[in-house]
């Protein structure tokens, strides 16, 4: 019964048991023709899934292909294409795309003359820079040579406000400092 409806696969006649061995040859025979029908049955499942799952997706997609073609181009188109209307306007587009085009251009143009003009002035404002350095540092070393000379000339009066006031002959050599 349960190998009728398809829920037990039977085994072949060589793995069952001594008892079957008894069975009739017509037994066999219709035993051998249930286990075939049943394993063809289950084979043919397979190959008919196997067809079936494509063919659907291809009718699916070809469904939606149609679909989509119709509400992107519609049913029916009644009124004639102006095809010069149409390339008047591509004309006109195209002009003013040209005409932006050389807009842009010009502005680039401007831009990069800008452009060049901010980095000499970059440049002359570094070598100015530079320039201004140099006179400084000049100047610096100008005002350590007076410092120092200034510094040598009061060495003797310091000397004379130390001592009370020598005279000039008993003036002696002032001893050479060591400045920062």
């Amino acid at each position: 019964m349960l190998l009728k409806e398809g829920l037990v696969r039977p085994e072949p006649l060589y793995l069952r048991g001594r008892y079957e061995e008894h069975l009739d040859v017509r037994e066999q025979i219709s035993y051998i023709r249930e286990a075939s029908d049943s394993y063809k049955g289950d084979h043919m499942d397979e190959k008919k899934k196997n067809f079936i799952v494509p063919l659907s997706l291809a009718v699916v997609l070809f469904l939606a292909g149609v679909i989509l073609g119709f509400s992107i181009w519609g049913v029916d188109r009644r009124e004639q294409v102006d095809y010069k209307q149409t390339l008047r306007e591509v004309i006109d587009y195209i002009a003013t795309i040209e005409h932006r085009n050389e807009n842009l251009r010009e502005r680039v143009g401007t831009l990069e003359t800008d452009l060049a003009v901010a980095r000499e002035q970059k440049q002359e404002s570094a070598q100015q820079r530079t320039d201004d350095i140099a006179s400084l540092k000049r100047r610096i070393e100008a005002l350590q040579k007076e410092n120092q000379q200034l510094r040598s000339a009061l060495e003797p009066l310091a000397g004379e406000a130390e001592t009370g006031g020598i005279s000039p002959g008993q003036q002696q050599e002032p001893s050479p400092r060591v400045s920062d």
